[in-house]
């Protein structure tokens, strides 16, 4: 045996044993006696070369001993042999070079296994009596060095504790071949199929040639596993038949026997026709199955598992996958917890695209348990909409809605409801008449009842005098401080969308006038500033005039997120902030400028006096720009703080992908506000009202599903809420300013008037406030549409309170109508939640690229 052997453990990856390889490989491969000149000597060495020769063609030189299966879940890299040995013609040192490459790449990938395409109709990259081995190998053929790829992998992935699967499309006879091969010889047994040609196993001699050609392999080469592909496109009956008898033979060899499938060709159902022959575990003892699609994941997974028995493996298989759609299908595949392993895509998309190879590979990544859900919904009769079996309203129409027997047909007065829902919900838009309606709905023997009394208005007011609230007047040039934690400054004092700015807690500015507006059915005042607009005058104080009024100076300290520039000489003044293009304008009112410190500003900032609209400087206001030095994207988020007394700016830098790729989002922290919960339950949605779960619940539970993601990825997430509880909007915001995070998302769930029907509306949306957190909301709308296949809308700007926050990019997004019954249930469904937060996990690797 070569002095190469190693034996097969599965330690920690160690870098590549492959130059030790490739000298004994070359060594044991040449003749001894090619320098002697005694011509006895060379034919002795001739026929001893011959002989060596015949024997690894017929037993390897690898012999198969010391193969082991890899401990743990199987992490496999598909290799296809097209570039290596059906392309253009390469010496032996190139190929053995390229194959030290492959293992050395599966290895920096933390793979543990190899599956290798080795057959392309009836050529091979081995050598085999049936089938021709391929010209770019045999090429290389002299009297006494034949080399042999498979035998020169299989010695690396030894060596390297690699697993090892040799991967063959069995009954593939290609459409040209050679003398010797099996399809010449059985020509007669070939079977055309759109223009090329398929062996038949009902044939019993093929059938035995083809079961020997495979035992040879499974003896000659170090082999893990045998993998068949193509087994769909002939009679289940002859397949299974075949397979017994393969399996059979490779018993004594310790070769393991499994199939290739792809749902995409249908030779899942194949599969599924087969196994129904006999018990799965009688003919194979693993399948890689990959699933294109996510909608019938559970239903066929349950299925091949039961089937195959629990003696054999699952490998889940993204070969062939959109790499992005691979992604979810492994991240849900960890919701049944006894698959084996994966197979991930081939290496050519390995090489072009890592990070999106890496990206499929974070779904195995062991963090918390996977969170599980309960969120049920009822499969009887039940009205969820209107709560009351008696109400009344001024709308001339109302979306009934509520939960049935999905098998069972549903009457309304006695006229079938068409419903299109797997669990029963249903809802329907009806017309309201003056006086009671009635409407009885039937299922089986129950019955529920609901009655809408349309009110009719009378058009008269009351006609009361409107109040003045306890607001007071101030005196032009007085000070007022902000009290809440954000208000709005407005350019028209009558509409609270009127924002031109946002205000932070402990901001103070100069009144120049009153005027009174209404808030709540009530006169009140609102405070115009020296910026131009209006504060509601409950929400600042009077206060005394700053003691420091002047901009002298900017410190500035360096973090590893940014930088904060400490502005000195002032206190805590009005800001306006501005940021387009990581380009940070603030404009700071009441106070002037020491234009002494302007010749030693730190690197990436401007001051000078505020100017009008036509250009001319203010007597009172400085505008400060502000960018982020060597940053190619700018600034990332800010943050303006107010910290004892004095004004503070912070500049983020944008968070960046780590340099490990299982865990491309260490070192970035999300921050994920599941909203409303306790006593605030949010819209009821269909069933909420009776017990199905409401907004609060599904809120809830997709940030946990999120959570779980996002940790998967490396990401450090905070939760506003892990449970049923309500924090404020202001704990809320507390908890972001205090944490700092680089994304946050107020995540929520949509309703509308139910004097509407609930079918109109579908569509996800996301809102955002400040102009840096758009691209944030597009990001979310495209990834999460992708990942759930729902609507979507473009980035809605709005100002919820949330959404205000400025030291991150910050977005409310509604992942789902609660009143349409179809996306009702898809909301609850446990599958639908893992790929929002799929999705949502997606769009931020997509920002930090």
């Amino acid at each position: 045996m070569p002095v190469y052997k190693a034996k097969r453990t599965h330690s920690a990856a160690k870098t590549p044993a492959t130059t030790a390889i490739a000298a004994n490989y070359t060594t044991q491969k040449k003749g001894k006696g090619c320098l002697l000149v005694v011509i006895l000597f060379i034919l002795i060495v001739a026929l001893a070369g011959t002989l060596f020769y015949l024997y690894t063609l017929l037993f390897g030189t690898a012999g198969v001993k010391n193969r082991l299966t890899p401990t743990g879940k199987m992490d496999a890299l598909y290799v296809t042999s097209d570039d290596y040995f059906y392309g253009a013609a390469t010496t032996v040192e190139e190929q053995q070079a390229a194959l030290q490459q492959l293992v050395e790449t599966a290895l920096k990938g933390g793979y543990n296994t190899l599956v290798v395409n080795v057959r392309n109709g009836q050529q091979v990259i081995y050598r085999d009596k049936y089938l021709s081995t391929a010209p770019t190998i045999t090429a290389n053929d002299k009297l006494f060095s034949h080399f042999d790829p498979l035998d020169y992998l299989g010695q690396l992935t030894m060596v390297n504790n690699l697993a090892l699967y040799a991967q063959v499309d069995l009954y593939a006879a290609g459409t040209t071949w050679e003398a010797h091969t099996l399809a010449a010889k059985y020509a007669d047994a070939l079977v055309n199929a759109d223009g090329t040609y398929y062996f038949t196993p009902a044939n019993t001699r093929l059938a035995a040639d083809l079961t020997d050609s495979l035992a040879n392999l499974a003896a000659r080469y170090p082999l893990n596993g045998i993998v068949l592909t193509g087994i769909d496109k002939l009679p289940e009956a002859d397949v299974a038949v075949h397979l017994a008898a393969i399996k059979n033979a490779l018993k004594h060899s310790g070769c393991a026997l499994g199939v290739s499938v792809n749902d995409t060709e249908n030779s899942l159902d194949g599969l599924f026709a087969l196994l129904n022959q006999t018990n799965g575990s009688e003919l194979l003892q693993f399948v890689m199955a990959q699933y294109s699609g996510t909608e019938t994941f559970d239903t066929d997974y349950s299925f091949l598992r039961s089937k195959l028995g629990a003696s054999a493996a699952l490998y889940l298989n993204t070969v062939g996958s959109n790499p992005l759609v691979a992604t979810q299908q492994l991240f849900y595949a960890q919701l049944a917890t006894d698959y084996n392993g994966c197979v991930y895509t081939s290496e050519k998309i390995l090489n072009t695209a890592p990070e999106t190879v890496a990206l499929m590979k974070t779904t195995t990544n062991t963090v918390d348990a996977m969170p599980q859900f309960t969120l049920p919904i009822a499969r009887q009769l039940a009205i969820g909409y209107p709560s009351n079996p008696t109400s009344s309203t001024y709308a001339t129409s109302c979306f009934i809605m509520g939960s049935s027997a999905p098998e069972q047909p549903l009457y309304m007065n006695g006229n079938e409801i068409v419903r299109d829902t797997a669990g029963g919900t249903f809802g329907i838009l009806v017309n309201l008449e003056p006086g009671d309606n009635t409407f009885v709905f039937t299922q089986n023997d129950i019955t529920a009842t609901v009655v809408i009394t349309r009110q009719v208005s009378s058009g008269t007011g009351s006609g009361g005098k409107r109040q003045y609230d306890d607001t007071v007047t101030v005196n032009p040039g007085t000070y007022v401080q902000v009290i809440g934690q954000y208000i709005s400054s407005l350019y028209d004092e009558d509409d609270d969308g009127a924002i031109a700015a946002t205000l932070e807690l402990g901001m103070t500015g100069k009144v120049t006038d009153n005027v009174v507006t209404v808030r709540n059915g009530k006169y009140t005042y609102a405070y115009l500033l020296s910026s131009g607009d209006y504060v509601l005058a409950s929400r600042v104080t009077p206060v005394s005039a700053p003691v420091q009024t002047v901009l002298n100076g900017i410190a500035v300290a360096e973090n590893d997120r940014g930088r904060t520039l400490t502005l000195q000489g002032i206190e805590t003044p009005v800001i306006y902030d501005d940021m387009r293009d990581g380009v940070l304008t603030l404009d700071i009112y009441d106070v002037t400028l020491d234009t002494g410190f302007l010749t030693s500003l730190p690197a990436g900032v401007t001051a000078q006096p505020m100017k009008d609209e036509d250009g001319a400087e203010l007597a009172e206001g400085v505008t400060l720009t502000l960018s982020l030095p060597n940053e190619p994207k700018g600034i990332w988020s800010y943050d303006v703080q107010l910290i004892d007394g004095h004004t503070q700016v912070v500049l983020y830098k944008s968070p960046t992908l780590s340099a490990d790729p299982l865990k491309p989002l260490s070192g970035v922290t999300v921050m994920l506000d599941a909203g409303h919960g306790g006593s605030d339950t949010g819209a009821l949605g269909i069933l909420g009202a009776i017990g199905g779960p409401t907004e609060a619940a599904l809120n809830l539970a997709l940030a946990q599903a999120t959570q779980y993601r996002l940790e998967q990825l490396g990401a450090t997430v905070i939760m506003t809420r892990s449970d049923d509880t309500f924090p404020t909007l202001q704990d809320r915001v507390a908890a972001a300013e205090t944490a700092q995070p680089d994304f946050f998302i107020a995540l929520h769930h949509n309703s509308r008037d139910l004097s509407n029907d609930g079918y109109e509306v579908s569509q996800l949306e996301c809102y955002y406030f400040d102009r840096n957190s758009k691209a944030f909301a597009q990001s979310l709308l495209d990834n999460v549409g992708a990942a759930t296949n729902r609507a979507v809308t473009d980035p809605r700007w709005n100002y919820f309170y949330v959404t205000r926050i400025t030291c991150a990019p910050s977005v409310l997004f509604e992942y789902g109508y609660l009143v349409n019954p179809q996306q009702y249930e898809s909301c609850a469904d446990t599958y639908d939640i893992y790929r929002a937060a799929c999705g949502t996990a997606n769009a931020i690797v997509e920002l930090c690229r």
